[in-house]
């Protein structure tokens, strides 16, 4: 005799609390009355990507280093893209984890247009095929 479930649709959200150790993996208990053990699932759960945080609601949203160090700069998650005025530089520095920002580009070193990059490959952002 196979387990049928009482209730074909079940709907759960997963809060993280990142104030309290390790959150990059979990494992959920399941049972119910009707079920003679445990239904045992595991997460791994994933970072944000580079220049995106987790937000208090559970999703990734703009890291403050770069919404609070430039106000008109926009974050597209779903294609891990950062939208950023010109005039400024920022990237992810692989070895710190952390982001690294200049409200002022040295003068001819940053385009000075509007430019949409990946913030682990910050070149875009270079004026006359800088790098760096």
């Amino acid at each position: 005799k196979s387990w049928q479930p009482a209730c074909s649709n079940y709907n759960h959200t997963i809060i993280i609390d990142t104030s309290i150790g390790d959150y990059n993996s979990t494992t959920i208990y399941l049972s119910t009355d009707e079920t003679p053990s445990n239904i045992i699932i595991e997460i791994d759960m994933l970072d944000c990507p580079p220049g995106f945080m987790l937000s208090d609601s559970g999703n990734c949203i703009c890291s403050h280093e770069l919404t609070n160090t430039f106000a008109d700069t926009l974050c597209d998650l779903d294609n891990q893209l950062i939208l950023t005025q010109g005039g400024v530089w920022m990237g992810y520095n692989v070895n710190q984890t952390c982001i690294t920002a200049y409200s002022s580009c040295p003068f001819d070193y940053c385009t000075l247009s509007e430019v949409t990059f990946d913030i682990t490959e910050p070149d875009k952002q270079c004026a006359f095929n800088r790098s760096g």
